[in-house]
This record gives C-alpha cells, sequence and structure tokens, in this order.
C-alpha cells in the first residue's frame, strides 16, 4: 500500500514540471498542449502565441508532410514549394489577392 501511494505522489510531481524527452517520446493516448478538451489525437491551443512553429533549419527534409494511408497528400518542402496530392513540389503555391 505504501508503494502505492509513493507512485501516485511521484506521478503528482512528475506532472507539475516540465517534461523533457532526450530521445524518442512515445504517448499512447491522445496529447493536449494548452487544453484539456481532447478531439483529436493532437490538440493545441494557445490565444496568445503561435500555437505550432516547425524549424527546420538544420535540415534538408521536407518541412512538413501530411499522409493519407501512407500516401503523401500535402507536403511543406525544405525550399518552401507546396505539393498537393501526390504532385511534386515543383513550385510556389500562388494565392490571389482579395479586395
Amino acid at each position: 500500500m505504501k508503494k502505492k501511494i509513493l507512485v501516485l505522489i511521484l506521478g503528482l510531481l512528475l506532472i507539475a514540471v516540465n517534461l523533457y524527452a532526450a530521445g524518442d517520446l512515445i504517448v499512447e493516448g491522445d496529447v493536449g498542449v494548452g487544453t484539456t478538451t481532447l478531439t483529436g489525437k493532437l490538440n493545441v491551443l494557445d490565444a496568445t502565441k503561435v500555437p505550432l512553429i516547425i524549424d527546420n533549419s538544420t535540415g534538408t527534409q521536407n518541412i512538413l508532410e501530411v499522409k493519407d494511408n501512407g500516401t503523401s497528400v500535402f507536403t511543406i518542402a525544405n525550399d518552401g514549394n507546396i505539393g498537393i496530392g501526390g504532385l511534386p513540389n515543383a513550385s510556389t503555391l500562388l494565392r490571389a489577392n482579395k479586395a
């Protein structure tokens, strides 16, 4: 019984501090950052900062790749070019100006 209480106390102490992983971090279940309302596998909410920054400053691989069942459907390449629907990242994405 004392061992279970000690484990519970240690668990509560770990929750109250920053989490740092020096290797792979594997989470089974949903993850919430800035929220306790989990509607997906990763939920990020912040009203005062940019909720997500991807910094690829030391690599040459794609910055972001979204896959559906293992097939690439959206890619942002290291040079900023965008591929949609599995198309190669041949050019930047163009957007018409709104008046």
